[in-house]
């Protein structure tokens, strides 16, 4: 039988070893490999096998808990995603259709959509949805940050009903900020997914706390207060500069009544290859989203909440465990305080004023309502929604 004893093979052209082979038995390739057939592991698989690995929260738009549509702008619909816009958009969860190709044949179903209104570009205007990533997520994900040999990979699925270039920017947000852009051509009405390799960089600050570490923003529009010459070159880290964040934006976008953008499958991991969307089960999904946003109500009307007890003859204080623990303290909204009762024995009604007690942490939140010498001081008390399925209570932990 014929054999070939080397250590290294290498093509013609190539100025160093395509392979490497060593004494036991260990064969290194130092680029892609392409295999046409299957692939047997009989040791411990592929390293993209692994879970945990996309430090991306709800990255296939599975969770809204605040709700499905809003023309509002911030936090309104999908969790972990804000949307700032510039004139009139609605930001909405949407279906994705059947398709035998694309985001849907990968198996996703749900994607983050905006609608832009009849607006016209100005040089103020800003409309990017953003998401944020907690220091330690990226600290302890294994990305060596200061190393411009250790990579990021962000990848993604994006549809336009307008065909154009558009950006995706990162800005580190602890210490001093840096900054990174990238682009990509959508064509209109088609799935296009982007994949995008990020490198570290000597001047990125990361702490081992819940901080914010970096922001990564997809812009429909900016205007040219916040672009133009003399930033960054593309793919390139540099301390971030606000007014000149990318080159000048295309308007077509932002001028196009009724133009959409849509996005899904956002993955961001660690390496130079994107590997197959991590797919997570939607309750895997709602717990790590509940670190950042827990919602009370909207279920049934009188739905109740917790049991609490009267401090004195007004106010009812109510103890909300937060299991999963929030990220810090949260801060609360509410629909109206007028969607939310109290029961007790000796009476009941609705609130006119609610909020959320000081000695309240990430690990407990204490709600009150308050009803004017109702009630009796030391008693226990159900805190519940009035007679509507519009009662929210919204407590939050958003970076």
């Amino acid at each position: 039988m014929a054999k070939v004893i080397t250590t290294e093979l290498q093509h013609a052209g190539a100025s160093s070893a395509n392979i490497t082979l060593d004494s036991s038995k260990n064969v290194t390739v130092e680029n892609n490999l392409t295999v046409d057939g299957n692939i047997s592991v009989a040791g411990t698989g592929l390293t993209d096998t692994l879970s945990f690995r996309n430090l991306i929260i709800n990255g296939a738009m599975q969770v809204a808990q605040r709700g499905t549509s809003s023309t509002d702008t911030g936090f309104k619909t999908l969790d972990r995603i804000a949307y700032y816009k510039a004139g009139t958009q609605t930001q909405s969860q949407a279906d994705i259709a059947s398709a035998t190709s694309g985001p849907y044949a990968s198996g996703f179903r749900k994607c983050y959509k905006v609608v832009n209104g009849s607006n016209t570009a100005g040089n103020t205007d800003a409309a990017t949805f953003q998401y944020s990533v907690e220091d330690q997520d990226l600290v302890c994900s294994g990305w060596n940050h200061t190393d411009p040999n250790s990579k990021l990979t962000l990848s993604f699925w994006a549809r336009s009903s307008v065909a154009q270039t558009f950006y995706f920017q990162i800005r580190t947000k602890h210490g001093t900020n840096q900054g990174y852009w990238s682009s990509y051509a959508l064509s209109a009405n088609t799935w296009t997914k982007v994949t995008k390799t990020i490198p570290g960089y000597a001047n990125i600050e990361l702490a081992n706390d819940s901080g914010n570490g970096m922001n990564l923003a997809w812009n429909t529009y900016y205007g040219t207060d916040n672009t133009g010459s003399g930033g960054l070159a593309e793919n390139t880290w540099g301390a971030f500069a606000g007014n000149a964040s990318t080159p000048d934006q295309t308007v077509t976008w932002q001028n196009t009544n009724a133009a959409t953008f849509e996005l899904t499958g956002v993955q961001l991991e660690v390496g130079s290859t994107a590997t197959d969307f991590e797919h997570r089960s939607y309750a895997d999904e709602l717990l790590r989203c509940q670190r950042y946003l827990r919602v009370y109500g909207g279920h049934a009307a009188y739905q109740r909440i917790g049991i609490g007890y009267f401090s004195n003859t007004s106010r009812l204080e109510c103890p909300l465990t937060l299991a999963p623990q929030m990220r810090t303290t949260p801060t609360m909204t509410v629909s109206d305080a007028g969607h939310w009762k109290a029961e007790s024995p000796s009476g009941s009604g609705e609130f006119t004023a609610v909020g959320l007690d000081g000695n309240s942490s990430n690990q407990v939140a204490i709600v009150w309502g308050d009803k004017s010498s109702s009630f009796t001081a030391g008693e226990s008390g159900r805190y519940l929604a009035d007679n509507t399925t519009d009662a929210r209570i919204y407590l939050s932990a958003e970076l």
